[in-house]
């Protein structure tokens, strides 16, 4: 069990519920302060809400997650652990696809049960398919380091071996070419040149445009795996705001008690905030 710090006497205003609120909520309320968080929706979550219609229930956001690790370690962090609070569940298929000509893919969620379903609906084979994930992999490990475990503003980053291996090699990161151009000369089918490059979408990008860097993101989703909570991904901030109250993290949510009207400034200072 992490031992938490003793309270600080400060208090942290945090502004929304979402995945980001709730885990500086976590961590900051294990370091010691007094936290509450204002959201002007009913729910925690953020965009990854629940709703239910006539006995159904749907995600009102993303459908899967990926990079377990990331809510493990937060759970771990602060002396917890993930599989205590939700049960994330491997998915056997990611998504559907449906082209235009009428067609459809699974995109299995175990590469060689991937690899097989393209060679056996595209023109591509097998073999191109494991080819383009292991060089996704090679993009993760140099760059994973530095862009997803570090932070770029921090001097500390700099002193780590492994971000100076990325920084050092960036010439096999595939930044001279687009994601499309790298797609393209990857996969004979186009309907699988335009299935990698909506990848690009993930961060609001354009294959067109950026770098082939990005396509490291088919690694995170084929190779490390992709989840959904048992009760859907709803059931993640459920989990979330469980350990936070745990922690004695106060929620204000709703229109009237969360909804956060400005914030008030003192000698250069932020000094609190105007609710309802």
């Amino acid at each position: 069990m992490v031992k938490r710090k003793e309270k600080r006497n400060k208090k942290v205003v945090i502004i929304g519920a979402g995945f980001g609120g709730l885990s500086a909520a976590i961590r900051l309320a294990h370091g010691g302060f007094d936290v509450e968080v204002f959201d002007r929706q009913n729910h925690i979550g953020g965009k990854a809400g629940s709703l239910e219609i006539d006995g159904y229930r749907f995600d009102t956001g993303p459908s899967l997650i990926t990079m377990r690790e990331v809510f493990s370690q937060l759970f771990e962090e602060v002396g917890r652990s993930l599989e205590d609070y939700v049960e994330l569940v491997p998915l056997d298929t990611i998504c559907t696809y449906f082209f235009d000509d009428g067609s459809g893919l699974n995109a299995r969620g175990n590469p060689e049960d991937f690899a097989r379903e393209v060679e056996a609906k595209t023109a591509d084979s097998a073999e191109t398919v494991l080819g383009y994930l292991d060089y996704s992999s090679g993009i993760y490990r140099k760059t994973a380091a530095l862009f997803l475990w570090s932070s770029l503003h921090s001097l500390s980053t700099y002193t780590k071996g492994a971000v100076w291996k990325g920084v050092l090699g960036r010439g096999r990161l595939d930044a001279q070419r687009t994601m499309d151009e790298a797609n393209r000369d990857f996969f004979q089918d186009p309907r699988m040149v335009q299935l990698f490059d909506r990848y690009a979408t993930y961060n609001g990008s354009d294959p067109y445009q950026v770098p082939a860097t990005l396509n490291i993101i088919p690694h995170v989703e084929y190779t490390l795996g992709a989840y959904a909570g048992g009760r859907g991904i709803a059931a993640i901030p459920e989990a979330m705001g469980r350990l936070a109250k745990e922690l004695g993290v106060v929620f204000h949510l709703g229109p009237e008690e969360g909804r956060v009207e400005e914030i008030l400034h003192r000698n250069g200072r932020i000094s609190g905030v105007r609710v309802g």
